[in-house]
């Protein structure tokens, strides 16, 4: 089957099964959103947030994007900090969950990112944000193979937040 068609039959499933089945449920949710979550998560296609969690539509505000980095403040403008900005304080979401997970493409560019390379490319442009944890990680795990040292980065994307500053400001802190 044409991938198109299959997305079509999808959408009239949703459309007929789901849409009008609980059409008062969307009505309200066309009307206003009042999300308890925000989540940051990677664009993994392997890894769906709202399928993981569990959320149903108008639950969680979500941004997807490579290694589900948020940039730090310094950084300006960017979708991450625009959508937390719309979140925290346009939907007044209480909750922000920044979701990584194991066997991310975007951490094993960002570990794979040579010191001296000065080529261009936006995937490095864009992951060079993790600088710190990569840094970090050769630091500590650098005697271990590349598989063992993207897991240590992972774990280090959860605790090292060099962007503390933007949830500060967002909330006027």
């Amino acid at each position: 089957m044409d991938p198109f068609e299959e997305l079509k039959d999808r959408f009239l499933h949703f459309k007929n099964q789901v849409y009008l089945e609980n059409l008062d449920h969307y009505q309200n949710l066309s009307d206003n959103q009042t999300p308890k979550f925000m989540v940051i998560a990677c664009a993994d296609s392997r890894v769906c947030p709202s399928s993981i969690l569990g959320f149903q539509p108008g639950e969680a505000f979500t941004i997807r994007n490579i290694a589900n980095l948020v940039p730090p403040f310094q950084h300006g403008a960017s979708e991450v900090s625009a959508g937390l900005e719309f979140a925290v304080n346009s939907l007044q979401v209480a909750n922000i969950l920044v979701v990584g997970h194991s066997r991310c493409g975007g951490i094993r560019a960002l570990m794979s990112m040579k010191r001296a390379d000065k080529s261009k490319s936006f995937i490095k442009d864009w992951v060079s944000i993790g600088k710190t944890a990569r840094l970090s990680t050769e630091a500590v795990a650098g005697n271990l193979n590349f598989e063992l040292q993207c897991k240590h980065c992972e774990k280090m994307m959860k605790t090292d937040i060099p962007h503390s500053n933007l949830f500060k400001e967002l909330l006027g802190n």
